[in-house]
């Protein structure tokens, strides 16, 4: 078999030289194949001691910072713990009437809680906004914030100057994407009732107040709502009965506050009574709120 020396290497002519240099790319490519496999391997392993991640586009969670609208943000790096102070919205006051005006309205409660958390985890914001306010001349009833603040009852019938009910407060609260319950719920504030258009001296032709941290809706010439008292979070609607003014709407939470009545059918210019406040869930009250709702968020490692 004739033997030649190519680039100084001895070999029979032919397929040896071939085999050997095939067999040296196959070592040399499994051994960076291996390589990087480890390199895969180690970047998981980083991946699953890092924790949760957030989802993509979700922005850093600020602490110290009271949130006015609703959104969702990521627990920063380094907390272990965050205090969550939720306050509901208040509700709108109750129109002018002739004579005497409509009730203020309620305020929202002021909640506040303790929690555990993990770096990357979702922390999803309602703000309730304010209930609006209750018109005169015609008695056009406010609006309830959101979310499910209750309407204000319009003040009907031919007299007129009869004020509508405000609307009551929305709600405010935190839940965690896992699990997605609500952890926290301010309730909004009950609106103001509408003012009465009576020719006579009586007080009682003010509106009445809306309901304040859970509260019941103060007493016109009609009945203040009742607080919060079923499972349901919507406020219940101001009563608008012919020829009176409204009721002021009641607040929402994680129970909603009935509307107020209005005036008794045998009173035909009588004011609204105010609407009870939502009632809130969890946490500890440390307040109340008139205005718009709010979450503040306080981290600490």
């Amino acid at each position: 078999m004739e033997t030649e020396r190519t680039t100084g290497l001895a070999r029979t002519s032919g397929p040896p030289l071939i085999t050997e240099r095939f067999w040296g790319w196959r070592i040399a490519s499994a051994s960076r194949v291996g390589a990087g496999v480890c390199l895969l391997l180690g970047l998981v392993w980083v991946g699953l001691l890092s924790g949760p991640a957030a989802a993509a586009g979700t922005t850093k969670c600020i602490s110290k910072h009271k949130y006015t609208a609703s959104t969702k943000c990521a627990v920063p790096a380094g907390a272990k713990r965050v205090t969550v102070e939720v306050a509901g919205a208040g509700g709108g006051k109750g129109g002018m009437g002739a004579v005497y005006p409509g009730g203020a309205g309620g305020s929202g409660s002021v909640e506040e809680e303790t929690f555990s958390v993990s770096a990357g985890l979702v922390i999803h914001i309602t703000v309730g906004s304010k209930g609006t306010n209750g018109a005169s001349n015609p008695g056009t009833a406010g609006k309830g914030g959101k979310p499910n603040g209750g309407a204000g009852g319009a003040g009907t019938g031919p007299n007129a100057n009869l004020g509508g009910g405000g609307g009551g407060g929305g709600y405010s609260k935190i839940q965690f994407s896992n699990p997605k319950v609500y952890l926290l719920i301010g309730g909004g504030g009950g609106g103001g009732g509408g003012g009465g258009n009576s020719q006579q001296d009586n007080s009682n032709d003010e509106g009445g107040a809306g309901g304040s941290n859970g509260g019941g809706g103060g007493n016109g010439e009609g009945t203040g709502g009742v607080a919060g008292a079923s499972s349901n979070s919507a406020g219940g609607a101001g009563g608008a009965n012919m020829d009176e003014a409204g009721g002021g709407g009641g607040g929402s939470g994680c129970a909603g506050g009935g509307g107020g009545t209005s005036g008794s059918p045998s009173a035909s210019n009588g004011s609204g009574g105010g609407g009870g406040a939502g009632t809130s869930c969890g946490g500890t009250d440390v307040g109340a709120n008139k205005g718009k709702g709010y979450v503040e968020l306080k981290f600490t490692s």
